[in-house]
Parts: C-alpha cells; sequence; structure tokens
C-alpha cells in the first residue's frame, strides 16, 4: 500500500496520495531524474541538435501520455538547466551525506 510520494508535489497518477512533506515531514523531497549526457568535448552544435531531437521527442502527446500513465513528470531542459540542474542536487546531497554522517561502506 503506497503511503506518499516523495517529490514535492502530488503525483497526477495518483492525486490523492500526499507527499512525505504533507504527512509530517516538511521540506522532504527526493525525486528520480534522468538525463541524456554526451563525453566532455562534444561540439555545442552536436548538444544543441540532440536536445533539440530529444524536445521534439517529449512534446509528443503519445511519448507525453506514457509517462504521465507511469506517474513521471517531464521536464524538458535546456542543456545549462540541466548542467544547473545536477550542480544544485550536488549541493543538496553533500549537505545531507554531511548533515547525517553518510560514509560509504
Amino acid at each position: 500500500r503506497a503511503l506518499a510520494v516523495s517529490s514535492l508535489k502530488r503525483s497526477s497518477a495518483m492525486p490523492s496520495l500526499p507527499t512525505v512533506a504533507e504527512s509530517g515531514m516538511p521540506g522532504f523531497e527526493m525525486v528520480a531524474w534522468h538525463i541524456i549526457a554526451v563525453p566532455a568535448g562534444t561540439p555545442d552544435r552536436i548538444i544543441r541538435l540532440l536536445n533539440q531531437k530529444i524536445q521534439a521527442a517529449l512534446a509528443d502527446p503519445v511519448v507525453m501520455e506514457r509517462f504521465e500513465k507511469g506517474g513521471a513528470e517531464l521536464i524538458p531542459m535546456s542543456p545549462q538547466q540541466v548542467t544547473d540542474y545536477l550542480k544544485e542536487e550536488q549541493v543538496k546531497w553533500r549537505k545531507v551525506v554531511k548533515e547525517r554522517h553518510i560514509k560509504a561502506g
């Protein structure tokens, strides 16, 4: 039985399911994300072309519906937005690891 979703907002696939934050842990967020990465040094024109094609695929109604039915939220981003997001995630999780004294096993 599902108790809550770990994102900051409720899932469109299960709108009656509360978030962890709503369930008593304010500010709690843990989401899975997927990116398509290329090797360092890939020419900008190739990166822009890949991003354009990916954005077009994600805008397809059939693709969007498939993701939404699975409970995934599509957030198309530019290459710079992805870079910025990953930097924010590193800062967030470094803080969690430090505050909780988490060590690699």
